[in-house]
């Protein structure tokens, strides 16, 4: 412990140089420095990244079910059984089926391809949209009779800054005075409620109309995504087609599609581009009764009390069902590449900028090349008062282990007091461009630790080569240099 002591006090004497050569001085400064602004920007990008990491896993977490349950060869046939089993689960909290399908949504003007969702009313459904609406509201959906007509919804939005007063026929719209009954007309040849695009589609059976007496038949509501909406060119309340490949009509030309019209009763926003840009939700019966599935669903969505024991849920689930033909899966099997990208992206950005560490470890050797060359006389007295190669060499190792303490110690300080700062005064972002309203921060213990000990250990592993070279040093040698 002695010899220790001594070691360490002449390590850290050798790091000043003499009053004529203030050289030494200087490249110990630089390579602190170097190990400072490495760790520095190490734990900034890795909490940057933690952050952006957490932002999108809260995302997914909030935008997939928790675990999912398909059937490999057909739909899923008395569902509510199945629910009510897996209810009996530990674990799970609730239960809710859907349907899933691939449409083409319609308007006169634009069409896009989407996936189209049909949920039922439970919370497992509903909690999620009522804090993703943006525009709307979620009872429309299953209610869509309630669902505003667009010159409704312009007139109130007009009546907000004005105060001119109702037409008749605004107060129509909006139920204020009764319905005045249309003159009597003759017979027209086409319901007066399609247009030719709908004539053509029903000469061909594309398009499921109501007989006449349900001409005032209500249309089922959908729920849009922020950029589907967009790229559609529709708001809350009109109308537009969604085309099924399935579930159609048997023609002369082969299966037909099959085309329902539906409305607005909403638009969400997810905060997930890909999510916004592609779903479309409808009620279950709505969906049922596009794809042709009477009392059938194509899956099962379950909420689960605890996510991080999904995998222990997933193999008792599959149990309880009996395995067979039902496909068990958790929000971390949909999501697995995703997570695996973002994992790789933060080791990729650890190695990049451990690169300014390994440059500031190469200052640390050509210090300790200096220290050497320098110190030679004083190496070659010690070794005459009987000092050992490997008690020469932990003192040169030591000294390169200090630079690089302390430079760590900075850096990390200097990189939670940062990290402090962007979390009390947040970056803005342009949330159009990054979907994100500032940037992410979240220090995580382990990336300030990683970082420690990948700068401790660089700027050990540059010590060996000086440190054997002093080691080597005959008192010969050094002598001579007086």
């Amino acid at each position: 412990m002695i010899l220790l002591s001594y070691e360490v006090l002449v390590a850290l004497r050798h790091l000043k140089s003499r009053k004529r050569s203030r050289v030494i001085s200087l490249l110990t400064l630089i390579s602190i420095l170097g190990v400072w602004v490495g760790v520095w920007a190490l734990t900034v990008v890795l909490s940057v990244l933690s952050g952006f990491g957490d932002d999108l896993r809260s995302k997914i977490i909030e935008s997939t079910p928790n675990i999912t349950i398909e059937r490999h060869d057909s739909d899923i046939a008395r569902y509510r059984d199945i629910c009510h089993r897996i209810l009996q689960q530990k674990g799970v909290l609730d239960c809710a089926a859907y349907i899933s399908s691939e449409v083409m949504l319609s308007t006169p003007s634009n069409s896009s391809g989407a996936l189209l969702r049909g949920i039922e009313d439970r919370p497992l459904h509903t909690e999620r949209l009522s804090r993703q609406l943006k525009s709307g509201k979620l009872s429309y959906l299953f209610s869509p009779h309630l669902i505003p007509h667009p010159p409704m919804i312009r007139r109130r939005m007009i009546f907000q800054d004005s105060n001119d007063a109702l037409t008749p026929e605004e107060e129509e719209l909006l139920g204020l005075r009764p319905r005045r009954r249309p003159p009597p007309a003759s017979r027209p040849t086409s319901s007066p409620t399609t247009t030719p695009a709908d004539d053509e589609l029903r000469q061909f059976g594309l398009l499921d109309t109501a007989p006449k007496k349900d001409a005032k038949k209500v249309l089922p509501g959908i729920l849009l995504g922020k950029e589907l909406a967009n790229g559609l060119g529709v708001s809350l309340g009109d109308e537009l087609r969604v085309i099924s490949p399935a579930g159609g009509t048997l023609t002369p030309m082969g299966p037909a599609p099959r085309v329902l019209k539906f409305r607005v009763a909403g638009i969400f926003f997810t905060g997930m581009y890909e999510y916004d840009l592609k779903f479309a939700l409808v009620a279950l019966h709505s969906a049922q009764d596009l794809f042709q599935m009477p009392d059938m669903a194509g899956g099962l969505e379950l909420k689960v009390a605890d996510l991080h024991q999904t995998t222990q849920l997933k193999q008792a689930i599959r149990k309880r069902l009996g395995g067979g033909p039902y496909h068990v899966q958790d929000w971390i099997d949909l999501n697995v590449q995703l997570f695996g990208a973002l994992q790789m992206e933060k080791w990729v950005m650890f190695v990049i900028l451990t690169f300014i560490v390994l440059v500031a470890s190469f200052n640390i050797v050509s210090t300790l090349f200096m220290v050497v060359v320098e110190k030679s006389q004083e190496i070659a007295i010690l070794k005459s008062m009987g000092a050992t190669n490997s008690s020469v060499m932990r003192i040169f190792m030591i000294e390169g282990v200090v630079i690089g303490l302390i430079g760590t110690i900075l850096g990390l300080l200097f990189g939670w007091r940062t990290c402090l700062y962007l979390i009390e005064f947040p970056i803005r972002m342009n949330t159009d461009v990054y979907y994100i309203a500032h940037l992410p921060v979240k220090m995580n213990f382990y990336d300030f630790f990683s970082v420690a000990v990948a700068a401790i250990l660089l700027s050990f592993i540059a010590t060996i080569y000086p440190a054997l070279q002093a080691a080597r040093m005959r008192p010969v040698d050094g002598l001579r240099h007086d």
